[in-house]
């Protein structure tokens, strides 16, 4: 999504909070799923825990998100597909403009 791999720095959790950010705040966390494990199940797994840990009632709404990367990949895919039509269009414009202006 744009970020150089490189550019990741990995540490403990208790170590940013103490030492870096100075407070308790979790901005990211990011789990893969052995293969063959379903990303859904593994989803509302952590979902569960999550909502658990943070005691929100069955009747709230979360105060986080959970996001499948095969739904963030779709969600470009679909961008790029729009995004190519919208290009082709303005290419099928401008050769239209372009050839009536020649003769």
């Amino acid at each position: 999504m744009g970020s150089d791999q490189d550019d990741f720095v990995l540490i403990p959790v208790r170590t940013i909070q103490r030492r870096i950010a100075g407070n308790k705040h979790v901005q990211d966390i990011f789990i893969s799923a052995q293969d063959g494990v379903s990303t859904t199940k593994v989803q509302a797994d952590i979902e569960r825990l999550i909502r658990e840990r943070r005691h929100i009632a069955d009747d709230e709404d979360d105060n986080f998100d959970v996001r499948d990367m095969q739904e963030i990949m779709s969600t470009v895919t679909g961008t790029t597909r729009v995004l190519t039509a919208l290009l082709g269009a303005v290419a099928a414009v401008s050769l239209l403009v372009g050839g009536g202006s020649a003769s």
